[in-house]
């Protein structure tokens, strides 16, 4: 969001509307394709074992969380 919004300029409703294809398209053209390195299985991996996904009583009791109903 900050790249988007801050860097690129773009309004919120056509960052929003953007794809993450044209958001890199568009980081690209503006700072050049060497930024870009897409994230490897390993990192993911370590980033999953860093900050796994818990289900805990607060999230369990919480309504807006476990809605299956919808709103």
């Amino acid at each position: 969001m900050r790249v988007g919004m801050g860097q690129l300029r773009l309004p919120p409703d056509q960052f929003w509307a953007s794809t993450p294809k044209e958001i890199k398209a568009m980081m690209e053209g503006a700072f050049g394709s060497c930024f870009w390195q897409p994230m490897t299985r390993d990192v993911l991996d370590q980033l999953q074992k860093k900050f796994p996904d818990e289900l805990n009583e607060k999230t369990l009791n919480d309504k807006t969380f476990n809605n299956k109903t919808g709103p």
